[in-house]
């Protein structure tokens, strides 16, 4: 995995216009202050503490994905079915991602070191899926303050004038992930590093 973290330049995302968003209260739970540096735990070696100024765009290329698609049976409860599905994977103790849940589809992602267990536990269910292997998954997370849907139309529009296909796009929690073909990993890298980097 590669990870890159770039000075953000204002310029790069404030011609998007934020829409309105009606933000719901939080419950929040009171945490104590820590008082001393040393009940923070230790770092090891080469590791760094992720306390840091909100203007810095982290991005990790993780360039041994694939991409899983099943076409369940239409007479079939996609819900049921998917929970099927993720019970065995679980039990086979095969992670996955990027998980998305739709009449007769289910698809996700896995790293290309699970697929042979993981059509080996797909068949054990009589499900064969389509697999679209040697994928990147690029990870950004915003932290320079800027609105998440700005940050996401961005990436998105910088590999669309590229021709770059989106086989699919995420978001939890301020971390966007965006799932493409390994064969356009350098131009996507180069295209969004030019973007938001300060020279």
């Amino acid at each position: 995995m590669c990870v890159v973290s770039l000075t953000v330049r204002p310029d790069a995302v404030e011609h998007y216009e934020n829409p309105p968003r009606t933000f719901r209260q939080l419950r929040m739970r009171r945490i104590k202050p820590v008082s001393k540096i040393g009940a923070l735990y230790p770092l090891k070696n080469n590791e760094f503490n992720d306390i840091r100024d909100r203007e810095f765009l982290d991005i990790a290329y993780d360039k041994a994905v694939a991409f899983v698609l099943i076409n369940c049976p239409q007479q079939a409860d996609s819900d049921q079915q998917a929970a099927t599905v993720f019970a065995a994977l679980a039990q086979a103790c095969i992670p996955f991602t990027m998980v998305s849940v739709q009449p007769a589809k289910i698809s996700f992602v896995v790293g290309e070191c699970c697929l042979p267990a993981m059509c080996d536990c797909l068949q054990q269910l009589a499900l064969y899926p389509e697999i679209v292997a040697d994928c990147t998954k690029i990870s950004v997370r915003e932290n320079s303050g800027q609105p998440l849907f700005t940050m996401i139309t961005a990436l998105i529009e910088i590999l669309a004038e590229r021709n770059i296909p989106v086989l699919r796009m995420s978001e939890s929690y301020g971390l966007i992930e965006i799932l493409t073909e390994s064969r356009f990993n350098r131009q996507a890298q180069q295209a969004i590093e030019k973007q938001f980097s300060v020279k």
